[in-house]
Protein backbone atom coordinates (compact mmCIF):
# COMPACT_ATOMS: atom_id res chain seq x y z
CA UNK A 1 0.00 0.00 0.00
CA UNK A 2 2.98 2.94 0.50
CA UNK A 3 3.92 1.92 -2.71
CA UNK A 4 0.65 2.60 -4.14
CA UNK A 5 0.35 5.64 -2.39
CA UNK A 6 3.53 6.98 -3.35
CA UNK A 7 2.73 6.45 -7.26
CA UNK A 8 -0.41 8.21 -7.08
CA UNK A 9 1.66 11.14 -5.54
CA UNK A 10 3.72 10.66 -7.94
CA UNK A 11 1.30 11.32 -10.57
CA UNK A 12 -0.05 14.45 -8.80
CA UNK A 13 3.18 15.97 -8.85
CA UNK A 14 3.56 14.92 -12.83
CA UNK A 15 0.25 16.57 -12.96
CA UNK A 16 1.59 19.47 -11.31
CA UNK A 17 4.63 19.71 -13.73
CA UNK A 18 3.23 19.38 -17.09
CA UNK A 19 0.32 21.56 -16.25
CA UNK A 20 2.83 24.20 -15.34
CA UNK A 21 4.69 23.34 -18.38
CA UNK A 22 1.87 23.99 -20.66
CA UNK A 23 1.06 27.33 -19.20
CA UNK A 24 4.59 28.21 -19.75
CA UNK A 25 4.44 27.31 -23.35
CA UNK A 26 1.18 28.62 -24.42
CA UNK A 27 2.28 32.40 -23.34
CA UNK A 28 4.06 32.95 -26.80
CA UNK A 29 2.13 30.07 -29.17
CA UNK A 30 0.75 32.20 -31.60
CA UNK A 31 3.84 33.90 -32.03
CA UNK A 32 5.58 31.59 -33.92
CA UNK A 33 5.66 29.71 -37.17
CA UNK A 34 3.21 27.10 -37.74
CA UNK A 35 4.14 23.43 -36.40
CA UNK A 36 4.64 21.27 -39.34
CA UNK A 37 6.08 17.32 -39.41
CA UNK A 38 7.36 18.06 -42.87
CA UNK A 39 9.95 20.72 -41.58
CA UNK A 40 10.49 18.91 -37.77
CA UNK A 41 13.82 20.89 -37.06
CA UNK A 42 12.76 23.90 -38.12
CA UNK A 43 9.49 23.57 -35.89
CA UNK A 44 11.55 22.56 -33.35
CA UNK A 45 14.46 25.45 -33.84
CA UNK A 46 11.61 28.18 -33.36
CA UNK A 47 10.33 26.82 -30.52
CA UNK A 48 13.36 26.39 -28.74
CA UNK A 49 14.41 30.04 -29.46
CA UNK A 50 10.93 30.86 -27.05
CA UNK A 51 12.81 31.14 -23.78
CA UNK A 52 9.07 30.56 -22.42
CA UNK A 53 8.91 27.09 -24.10
CA UNK A 54 12.01 25.75 -23.00
CA UNK A 55 11.39 26.37 -19.57
CA UNK A 56 8.00 24.51 -20.44
CA UNK A 57 9.83 21.98 -21.80
CA UNK A 58 12.05 21.13 -18.52
CA UNK A 59 8.67 20.91 -16.98
CA UNK A 60 7.36 18.68 -18.79
CA UNK A 61 10.23 16.24 -19.17
CA UNK A 62 10.01 16.41 -15.41
CA UNK A 63 6.67 15.90 -15.56
CA UNK A 64 6.97 13.00 -17.55
CA UNK A 65 9.95 11.15 -15.53
CA UNK A 66 7.29 11.66 -12.40
CA UNK A 67 4.59 10.19 -14.56
CA UNK A 68 7.00 7.20 -15.47
CA UNK A 69 7.84 6.51 -11.85
CA UNK A 70 4.01 6.83 -10.79
CA UNK A 71 3.26 4.07 -13.70
CA UNK A 72 5.59 1.42 -12.39
CA UNK A 73 3.75 2.10 -8.73
CA UNK A 74 0.39 1.85 -9.38
CA UNK A 75 -2.67 0.54 -11.98
CA UNK A 76 -2.47 2.72 -15.04
CA UNK A 77 -6.42 3.53 -14.29
CA UNK A 78 -5.14 5.28 -11.08
CA UNK A 79 -2.73 7.18 -12.08
CA UNK A 80 -4.24 8.65 -15.41
CA UNK A 81 -7.56 9.76 -12.99
CA UNK A 82 -4.86 11.28 -10.34
CA UNK A 83 -2.88 13.20 -13.65
CA UNK A 84 -5.94 14.52 -14.56
CA UNK A 85 -6.63 15.50 -11.26
CA UNK A 86 -3.53 17.88 -10.64
CA UNK A 87 -5.71 20.06 -13.06
CA UNK A 88 -7.91 20.78 -9.70
CA UNK A 89 -4.50 22.11 -8.27
CA UNK A 90 -2.69 24.15 -11.44
CA UNK A 91 -6.15 26.11 -12.32
CA UNK A 92 -6.64 27.53 -9.10
CA UNK A 93 -2.93 28.49 -8.36
CA UNK A 94 -2.09 29.93 -12.03
CA UNK A 95 -5.53 31.80 -11.77
CA UNK A 96 -4.34 33.31 -8.43
CA UNK A 97 -0.83 34.33 -10.22
CA UNK A 98 -2.28 35.86 -13.86
CA UNK A 99 -5.32 37.81 -11.60
CA UNK A 100 -8.40 35.89 -12.87
CA UNK A 101 -11.32 34.66 -11.95
CA UNK A 102 -12.65 31.12 -12.15
CA UNK A 103 -15.76 30.72 -13.96
CA UNK A 104 -19.10 28.94 -11.42
CA UNK A 105 -18.40 26.30 -14.05
CA UNK A 106 -14.86 26.15 -12.98
CA UNK A 107 -14.70 26.62 -9.18
CA UNK A 108 -17.47 24.07 -8.37
CA UNK A 109 -15.04 21.12 -10.78
CA UNK A 110 -12.52 21.87 -8.20
CA UNK A 111 -14.22 20.70 -5.37
CA UNK A 112 -15.67 17.91 -7.46
CA UNK A 113 -12.06 16.40 -8.41
CA UNK A 114 -10.88 16.44 -5.12
CA UNK A 115 -14.13 14.50 -4.13
CA UNK A 116 -13.58 12.19 -6.68
CA UNK A 117 -9.66 11.36 -6.25
CA UNK A 118 -10.62 10.86 -2.55
CA UNK A 119 -13.29 8.48 -4.03
CA UNK A 120 -11.06 6.45 -5.68
CA UNK A 121 -8.03 6.37 -3.31
CA UNK A 122 -10.98 3.83 -1.12
CA UNK A 123 -11.05 0.20 -1.46
CA UNK A 124 -8.11 -0.04 -3.78
CA UNK A 125 -6.77 -3.18 -4.41
CA UNK A 126 -3.03 -4.60 -4.16
CA UNK A 127 -1.27 -3.11 -6.86
CA UNK A 128 1.58 -5.58 -6.95
CA UNK A 129 -0.58 -7.95 -9.00
CA UNK A 130 -0.35 -5.99 -11.79
CA UNK A 131 3.17 -7.06 -13.56
CA UNK A 132 1.54 -8.90 -15.69
CA UNK A 133 -0.30 -7.59 -18.37
CA UNK A 134 -1.98 -9.45 -21.62
CA UNK A 135 0.51 -8.39 -24.49
CA UNK A 136 -1.64 -9.09 -27.32
CA UNK A 137 -4.46 -6.91 -25.47
CA UNK A 138 -2.48 -4.50 -24.96
CA UNK A 139 -0.99 -4.50 -28.80
CA UNK A 140 -4.44 -4.55 -30.45
CA UNK A 141 -5.64 -1.46 -28.09
CA UNK A 142 -3.00 0.75 -28.62
CA UNK A 143 -3.05 0.00 -32.59
CA UNK A 144 -6.77 0.66 -32.80
CA UNK A 145 -6.00 4.04 -30.45
CA UNK A 146 -3.40 5.18 -32.88
CA UNK A 147 -4.99 4.24 -36.51
CA UNK A 148 -8.18 6.58 -34.90
CA UNK A 149 -5.65 9.17 -34.00
CA UNK A 150 -3.89 9.05 -37.20
CA UNK A 151 -7.44 9.32 -38.99
CA UNK A 152 -8.70 12.32 -37.05
CA UNK A 153 -5.09 14.19 -37.84
CA UNK A 154 -4.74 13.57 -41.44
CA UNK A 155 -8.54 13.07 -42.93
CA UNK A 156 -10.51 15.66 -41.14
CA UNK A 157 -10.34 18.96 -42.70
CA UNK A 158 -12.45 22.02 -42.14
CA UNK A 159 -13.65 24.36 -39.11
CA UNK A 160 -13.13 20.35 -37.08
CA UNK A 161 -9.58 20.67 -38.08
CA UNK A 162 -7.80 22.01 -34.89
CA UNK A 163 -10.56 20.14 -32.44
CA UNK A 164 -9.33 17.09 -34.19
CA UNK A 165 -5.68 17.44 -34.11
CA UNK A 166 -6.28 17.51 -30.11
CA UNK A 167 -8.48 14.28 -30.19
CA UNK A 168 -5.36 13.16 -32.08
CA UNK A 169 -3.05 14.02 -29.42
CA UNK A 170 -4.67 12.36 -26.92
CA UNK A 171 -5.51 9.66 -28.25
CA UNK A 172 -1.56 9.22 -28.82
CA UNK A 173 -0.46 10.39 -25.91
CA UNK A 174 -3.05 7.34 -24.64
CA UNK A 175 -1.12 5.19 -26.60
CA UNK A 176 2.46 6.45 -25.12
CA UNK A 177 0.87 6.29 -21.76
CA UNK A 178 -0.15 2.31 -21.94
CA UNK A 179 2.58 1.37 -23.44
CA UNK A 180 4.85 3.02 -20.66
CA UNK A 181 2.95 0.86 -18.50
CA UNK A 182 4.03 -2.07 -20.12
CA UNK A 183 7.29 -1.43 -20.34
CA UNK A 184 7.48 -0.23 -16.88
CA UNK A 185 5.67 -3.62 -16.28
CA UNK A 186 8.53 -5.45 -18.18
CA UNK A 187 11.32 -3.37 -16.46
CA UNK A 188 9.88 -5.04 -12.73
CA UNK A 189 9.55 -8.27 -14.12
CA UNK A 190 12.01 -8.81 -16.52
CA UNK A 191 15.01 -5.74 -16.77
CA UNK A 192 16.46 -3.47 -19.24
CA UNK A 193 17.00 -6.43 -21.94
CA UNK A 194 12.82 -7.18 -21.62
CA UNK A 195 11.90 -3.62 -21.76
CA UNK A 196 14.31 -3.30 -25.30
CA UNK A 197 13.43 -6.03 -27.03
CA UNK A 198 9.77 -5.09 -26.75
CA UNK A 199 7.95 -3.85 -29.50
CA UNK A 200 6.05 -1.34 -27.66
CA UNK A 201 9.29 0.73 -26.52
CA UNK A 202 8.74 1.75 -30.44
CA UNK A 203 4.95 1.97 -29.94
CA UNK A 204 5.71 4.75 -27.03
CA UNK A 205 8.48 6.59 -29.06
CA UNK A 206 5.83 6.61 -32.37
CA UNK A 207 3.06 8.03 -29.89
CA UNK A 208 5.58 10.57 -28.59
CA UNK A 209 6.69 12.39 -31.23
CA UNK A 210 2.97 11.77 -32.64
CA UNK A 211 1.34 13.58 -29.64
CA UNK A 212 3.65 16.44 -29.68
CA UNK A 213 3.63 17.76 -33.21
CA UNK A 214 -0.45 16.78 -33.04
CA UNK A 215 -1.08 18.80 -29.68
CA UNK A 216 1.80 21.81 -31.04
CA UNK A 217 -0.17 22.36 -34.08
CA UNK A 218 -3.89 22.45 -32.26
CA UNK A 219 -2.40 25.36 -29.70
CA UNK A 220 -1.87 27.42 -32.85
CA UNK A 221 -5.66 28.65 -33.30
CA UNK A 222 -7.38 31.71 -31.66
CA UNK A 223 -9.60 28.36 -29.89
CA UNK A 224 -7.51 26.22 -28.38
CA UNK A 225 -9.83 25.67 -25.55
CA UNK A 226 -11.52 22.60 -27.21
CA UNK A 227 -8.38 21.70 -28.48
CA UNK A 228 -7.09 20.92 -24.86
CA UNK A 229 -10.16 19.76 -23.54
CA UNK A 230 -10.10 17.12 -26.35
CA UNK A 231 -6.92 16.36 -25.75
CA UNK A 232 -6.83 15.76 -22.44
CA UNK A 233 -9.96 13.87 -22.70
CA UNK A 234 -8.33 11.26 -25.28
CA UNK A 235 -5.08 10.92 -22.93
CA UNK A 236 -6.91 9.96 -19.52
CA UNK A 237 -9.76 8.14 -21.27
CA UNK A 238 -7.04 6.28 -23.49
CA UNK A 239 -5.02 5.56 -20.48
CA UNK A 240 -7.96 4.32 -17.95
CA UNK A 241 -9.89 2.30 -20.61
CA UNK A 242 -6.05 0.56 -21.00
CA UNK A 243 -5.85 -0.80 -17.68
CA UNK A 244 -9.19 -2.35 -17.78
CA UNK A 245 -8.42 -4.05 -21.05
CA UNK A 246 -4.86 -5.35 -20.75
CA UNK A 247 -3.59 -5.02 -17.26
CA UNK A 248 -6.33 -6.27 -15.18
CA UNK A 249 -7.30 -3.02 -13.17
CA UNK A 250 -10.33 -3.49 -11.20
CA UNK A 251 -12.87 -0.84 -10.19
CA UNK A 252 -12.94 -2.55 -6.77
CA UNK A 253 -13.39 -5.32 -4.82
CA UNK A 254 -17.15 -5.41 -4.02
CA UNK A 255 -20.10 -4.02 -5.52
CA UNK A 256 -20.68 -1.23 -3.70
CA UNK A 257 -17.02 -0.33 -4.28
CA UNK A 258 -17.02 -0.54 -7.70
CA UNK A 259 -20.31 1.61 -8.37
CA UNK A 260 -18.39 4.16 -6.30
CA UNK A 261 -14.87 4.32 -8.27
CA UNK A 262 -17.31 4.15 -11.56
CA UNK A 263 -18.95 7.55 -9.86
CA UNK A 264 -15.95 8.68 -9.21
CA UNK A 265 -13.94 8.17 -12.87
CA UNK A 266 -16.79 9.78 -14.12
CA UNK A 267 -16.32 12.76 -11.57
CA UNK A 268 -12.75 12.94 -12.77
CA UNK A 269 -13.24 13.25 -16.41
CA UNK A 270 -16.37 15.73 -15.77
CA UNK A 271 -14.23 18.27 -13.94
CA UNK A 272 -11.16 17.86 -15.89
CA UNK A 273 -13.11 18.26 -18.97
CA UNK A 274 -14.38 21.76 -17.05
CA UNK A 275 -10.87 22.97 -15.54
CA UNK A 276 -8.55 21.90 -18.60
CA UNK A 277 -10.16 25.01 -20.85
CA UNK A 278 -9.23 27.66 -18.21
CA UNK A 279 -5.39 26.91 -18.28
CA UNK A 280 -5.30 28.60 -22.31
CA UNK A 281 -7.44 31.18 -20.60
CA UNK A 282 -4.96 31.49 -18.52
CA UNK A 283 -1.55 31.20 -19.77
CA UNK A 284 -3.50 34.29 -22.85
CA UNK A 285 -3.29 36.48 -20.20
CA UNK A 286 0.05 37.31 -20.44
CA UNK A 287 1.95 39.17 -17.87
CA UNK A 288 -0.55 39.60 -14.53
CA UNK A 289 -2.44 42.28 -14.27
CA UNK A 290 -3.90 44.84 -11.68
CA UNK A 291 -6.83 42.76 -9.35
CA UNK A 292 -9.38 44.87 -11.14
CA UNK A 293 -7.68 45.47 -14.50
CA UNK A 294 -9.77 42.30 -15.89
CA UNK A 295 -12.83 42.54 -14.50
CA UNK A 296 -12.93 46.69 -16.13
CA UNK A 297 -12.11 45.60 -19.33
CA UNK A 298 -14.83 43.20 -19.55
CA UNK A 299 -17.58 45.19 -18.12
CA UNK A 300 -16.82 48.62 -20.55
CA UNK A 301 -15.10 46.26 -23.44
CA UNK A 302 -11.96 48.94 -22.72
CA UNK A 303 -8.47 47.55 -23.43
CA UNK A 304 -7.32 44.79 -21.05
CA UNK A 305 -3.92 44.92 -19.78
CA UNK A 306 -1.21 45.80 -22.04
CA UNK A 307 -3.52 47.43 -24.63
CA UNK A 308 -4.47 44.16 -25.48
CA UNK A 309 -8.27 43.99 -26.27
CA UNK A 310 -10.44 40.48 -25.14
CA UNK A 311 -11.36 38.08 -28.43
CA UNK A 312 -14.43 38.93 -29.87
CA UNK A 313 -17.39 36.88 -27.80
CA UNK A 314 -15.20 35.66 -25.00
CA UNK A 315 -16.18 37.56 -21.64
CA UNK A 316 -12.16 37.66 -19.66
CA UNK A 317 -13.84 37.52 -16.62
CA UNK A 318 -15.40 33.88 -16.70
CA UNK A 319 -18.67 33.44 -17.90
CA UNK A 320 -18.62 31.72 -21.35
CA UNK A 321 -17.59 31.59 -25.30
CA UNK A 322 -19.91 33.15 -27.57
CA UNK A 323 -20.91 31.98 -31.26
CA UNK A 324 -17.94 30.35 -32.85
CA UNK A 325 -16.16 31.64 -35.25
CA UNK A 326 -13.85 29.50 -38.07
CA UNK A 327 -10.23 29.32 -37.03
CA UNK A 328 -7.65 31.87 -36.93
CA UNK A 329 -4.23 30.20 -37.68
CA UNK A 330 -0.72 31.49 -38.18
CA UNK A 331 -0.93 31.75 -42.15
CA UNK A 332 2.32 33.24 -43.65
CA UNK A 333 3.42 30.44 -45.71
CA UNK A 334 0.25 28.68 -45.48
CA UNK A 335 -2.15 27.67 -48.64
CA UNK A 336 -5.15 28.67 -46.31
CA UNK A 337 -6.79 28.58 -43.23
CA UNK A 338 -7.13 25.46 -42.48
CA UNK A 339 -3.50 23.81 -44.44
CA UNK A 340 -0.84 22.83 -42.64
CA UNK A 341 1.34 22.67 -45.45
CA UNK A 342 4.06 24.91 -46.14
CA UNK A 343 5.09 25.70 -48.88
CA UNK A 344 8.58 24.61 -50.15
Amino acid sequence: MPALLIGLGLALSASLAQGSGYLCQQLDASERPPVSVRRPLRTLASMLRSPWWRVGLLLGVTGFLLHLAALALAPISLVQAFVAGGLALVVPMAARVFHHRLTRAERRAVPLMAVSLAALAIGIADPTRHLHFDAASLGIYLGGLMVIATLLATAVEGRLRHPALGLAAGLFYGALDGSTKGLADLARSGGAAAVLGSPFLIVAAVGAVAAFFCFQRALQTNRPLTAIAVMEAGATGGGVIAGFVAFGDSLGTAPGIELLHLAAFIGVGVAAWSLAPAQTRLAGSGEPAAPGAVDAGVETGRDVGAGVKPAPGVAEGGRHLGAPEPPVVYSRRLGGPNDDAQST
